[in-house]
């Protein structure tokens, strides 16, 4: 009886290490779901820009004039609410604009090339995020 009495101590002990672990676990698991359920939305979104621009003829004829915010703004009606989206011609390099990397937040991006009648090509970067 004396030896079950002195050993109360490490089975509690034991008992909160293992209830802390769960705690943490159960903590790194809610997390890790949260943002890959970010993730699956955000490409769902990016795959939708991509297939606009290029199945949609007036959005990849606006891109191809140089109409960025009005392509974006159609494609963006279209998207979540609670989403903006930027499009930018890039040339030969895609550099993000300085007041996307001020914002803080978690900023998706998508690049594409859209080829005209004559066969003169243009790369687009298209930016997601969320409000």
């Amino acid at each position: 009886m004396k030896l079950i009495m002195q050993n109360k101590r490490g089975w509690l002990l034991v008992v909160e290490v293992v209830i802390a672990i769960l705690i943490m676990f159960g903590f790194l698991f809610l997390t890790i779901n949260r943002q890959a359920k970010t993730n699956v939305d955000v490409n769902s979104d990016l795959n939708y820009i991509l297939d606009q621009a290029m199945n949609n003829e007036g959005i990849r004829d606006n891109l191809l004039q140089g109409k960025l915010n009005v392509s974006a703004e159609q494609i963006r009606l279209k998207l979540r609410p609670n989403l903006n989206i930027t499009i930018n011609n890039c040339g030969t390099v895609c550099i993000m604009p300085p007041y996307l990397r001020d914002l803080n937040k978690d900023i998706y991006s998508t690049t594409f090339t859209l080829v005209n009648k004559t066969n003169n090509y243009n790369k687009f970067i298209a930016y997601v995020w969320e409000k």
